[in-house]
């Protein structure tokens, strides 16, 4: 018996794959506990369209993520901190303040968990900081500390 996963198996395939079992296993186990679905054509016409949903979904979040690199790229946001007589800053900047101060330079809602950079801002000057926004998506762009 052919019957699309509702859920993932361990041993038997994943969700919305169409597998072939035997029929005591799909009605006593698989369909009985809402693991699976029968496959036949309303089911399957079901699940392609939700997975065209999904792709779609994906692409279109794709391109709103490589609008929002190219908005960002090369840019320069400005960061007032204030600092010791030695220039060493109170604390440091976080990603939570590069993303208020994109926010408020150039209008773009950037997640503080999306900004990365290789050392820690701790002192005044111009930093280069990375939003990876999708695993191919990213942008850099520099961050100038300065004095309040």
């Amino acid at each position: 018996m052919k019957v699309i996963l509702n859920k993932d198996i361990a041993g038997t395939g994943k969700a919305g794959d169409i597998i072939e079992v035997s029929d005591g296993y799909a009605r006593n186990f698989l369909i009985k506990k809402n693991l699976a679905v029968i496959a036949d054509k309303k089911n399957i016409n079901d699940l392609n369209g939700k997975k065209q949903a999904v792709a779609y979904q994906k692409a279109e979040a794709k391109k709103e993520a490589i609008q929002l690199a190219e908005k960002l790229k090369d840019q320069t946001v400005t960061i007032y901190m204030k600092a010791g007589t030695n220039g060493k800053l109170f604390g440091s900047v976080t990603m939570k303040d590069v993303s208020e101060a994109i926010f408020k330079t150039l209008g773009l809602k950037v997640d503080k968990k999306k900004l990365s950079t290789n050392i820690e801002l701790k002192s005044y000057g111009c930093y280069t900081v990375t939003a990876k926004f999708m695993p191919d998506v990213f942008a850099a762009f520099k961050v100038m500390v300065t004095e309040q």
